[in-house]
């Protein structure tokens, strides 16, 4: 079970973002609500017209609630969000279609759709938001980019003018976005050789109950490493990775060494003990790891696999400027809270690495759902990416296999530089690692 969940959490942490909206300007959605001010508070029923219309949401054929009329001109709106499970309705069976409606339940009913990161933005301060925990992550990633106020009070009755502003920011994409897009797989594609270097911090939530067992000395279950990694899709990958494992307070832990090559010849690692200092090279069996060609096609193309299309969501941000030298800057978020459909992505991503039956049936009921957002830095001239931030969630059921589970989520923090694109880049597979033993894996 461990095997296939850090190869589900490895595999989905890679993927990128491709997906769009068809655009939108300001007081489109406005326009759409008959004799409004934009300026005048929003209601339900106003909501549900503009979001539907925004996200671009097929109407469903469902039983109106008994307060909406048949010939109501908001009712496709209402149905949209009713059959999609966006809006929820009352415990007598009302809507409440003409009730004003908050910020917060508005970007509620936003994250729905777009699968919005339950990851609490950084440097966003929002009075009143602490009233408001279970909508905290959705919420302070809207006023971080800029869609929403930090000055408005989230339990306050939004405004159509904030609305329009809200919808067209989260799912407007222009023309250029696309075509950056495109360019960035088209130039992918094309690449055999490159190198990376970045870090990686990571966060364990855990229970009340699991937090009050671990040791007074230990004053942070946070894991943060350095990677730095060399692709040549002929010869291979050649991996290291420092790791600095949980602080305490009076022991200051040695940094755990992982070596890694990926060659025709197999997957080989040597782990240095932080205790002894001592290491030894080990290899993978065959057959646990998708075939060669695959698993390297997929390490230099995997900003740009389309399987994450219908989950996540893509935009582009202002130009930022290095050196004297302009680079597109785009952001991507998005969410998946199906257990199938994870697990079919994964196997789309790792084929033939294990039997995905098997990985359903190991790891069915674990993951709740996994979130992710970020943003990510391309060149002008060839549109290839120079750096990825990108802050991803796995939140975890409670329960799992008849137990409780010690931890909610475990919350990560990736951030990677790119670089020798087609260069010379050499892997040569040591000695000592072809003579090695295979792991003992069942």
């Amino acid at each position: 079970m461990k095997k296939t969940l850090v190869l589900c959490l490895m595999g989905l942490l890679l993927l990128p973002v491709v997906a769009w909206a068809d655009d939108l300007s300001q007081g489109d959605l406005v326009n759409l609500l008959p004799d409004k001010e934009a300026n005048q508070k929003l209601t339900r029923a106003e909501y549900a017209v503009m979001l539907s219309q925004a996200a671009g949401l097929p109407e469903s054929e469902v039983d109106l609630p008994t307060d909406v009329p048949d010939d109501a001109w908001y009712v496709n709106g209402i149905k949209s969000l009713v059959g999609n499970d966006i809006m929820a309705g009352y415990k007598d069976g009302t809507i409440k279609p003409e009730k004003n409606i908050s910020r917060v339940e508005v970007v509620v009913m936003l994250s729905r759709v777009l699968g919005l990161p339950g990851i609490m933005a950084d440097d966003v301060q929002i009075k009143g938001l602490e009233n408001h925990a279970w909508a905290a992550g959705p919420y302070s990633w809207c006023v971080k980019e800029g869609f929403l106020s930090a000055e408005k009070s989230p339990s306050g009755i939004i405004t159509a003018e904030e609305a329009d502003k809200l919808l067209i920011g989260a799912f407007a994409t222009d023309e250029l976005g696309k075509e950056i897009n495109t360019k960035v797989e088209e130039a992918m594609l094309d690449i055999k050789t490159m190198s990376l270097n970045g870090s990686m911090h990571m966060d364990m939530e855990l229970t009340t109950e699991a937090a009050k067992e671990i040791p007074k000395e230990i004053s942070s279950m946070g894991i943060d490493a350095e990677i730095e990694s060399k692709i040549n899709i002929d010869q291979g990958l050649h991996q290291v990775m420092s790791i600095k494992l949980p602080k305490t307070t009076d022991v200051t832990l040695p940094e755990m060494k992982i070596e890694q090559y990926y060659t025709p010849k197999g997957m080989f690692m040597k782990m240095t003990d932080p205790s002894t200092g001592g290491s030894q090279w080990i290899k993978y069996p065959d057959g646990i790891l998708p075939k060669y060609e695959v698993m390297m096609n997929q390490q230099v193309n995997s900003l740009v696999t389309k399987e994450m299309s219908q989950y996540l969501h893509y935009r582009v941000l202002d130009d930022i400027k290095v050196n004297d030298e302009e680079y597109y800057q785009l952001a991507f978020y998005g969410q998946i809270n199906d257990f199938n459909k994870l697990m079919a992505l994964m196997n789309q991503n790792m084929p033939n690495a294990i039997n995905q039956n098997d990985m359903i049936q190991q790891t069915k009921g674990l993951i709740k759902s996994m979130s992710f957002m970020g943003t990510m830095t391309v060149t002008k001239d060839d549109y290839l990416p120079v750096s990825v931030d990108t802050k991803a969630i796995a939140t975890f059921n409670s329960q799992f296999a008849g137990e409780t589970l010690p931890f909610t989520s475990i919350k990560y923090n990736y951030k990677v530089n790119y670089d020798k694109f087609n260069a010379d880049v050499n892997i040569e597979l040591p000695q000592e690692a072809l003579e090695s033993k295979d792991l003992p894996i069942n």
